[in-house]
């Protein structure tokens, strides 16, 4: 049994054009600024539990189950530019990966200030 605790944070300032979502707008509205500072603290909390299998003393297997959960709280600051506008969701494939990471943070972010 294992009980897995963790803590981190990204700070960089983004300095290429992008965008954000934000409680403060509808869902097809997005927050697009030339520059911004982004802070982003991540707290991971997991728990474990497992089995240890001996078949030989040089084959084991070990079984493994747990739960965990990941909270990011992403907050945006000296934003440059500021400008709400409509997000259409992208129909290329490639950018799917992009699209997937933008709504993993959609409902964590904070309106920049």
């Amino acid at each position: 049994m294992a009980l897995q605790l963790s803590y981190a944070w990204r700070s960089f300032d983004e300095l290429r054009k992008n965008y954000l979502f934000s409680d403060q707008y509808r869902g097809d509205t997005a927050l697009y600024f030339d520059r911004a500072h982004v802070y982003s603290p991540i707290f991971i909390a997991a728990a474990n539990l497992g089995y240890l299998i001996h078949f030989s003393k040089s084959y084991h297997l070990d079984i493994e189950a747990g739960y965990g959960k990941k909270i990011t709280q992403t907050s945006y600051s000296k934003v440059v530019n500021p400008q709400a506008g409509y997000y259409q969701i992208p129909n290329d494939a490639s950018m799917i990966n992009t699209l997937d990471l933008h709504l993993e943070h959609r409902k964590k972010l904070k309106a920049p200030t």
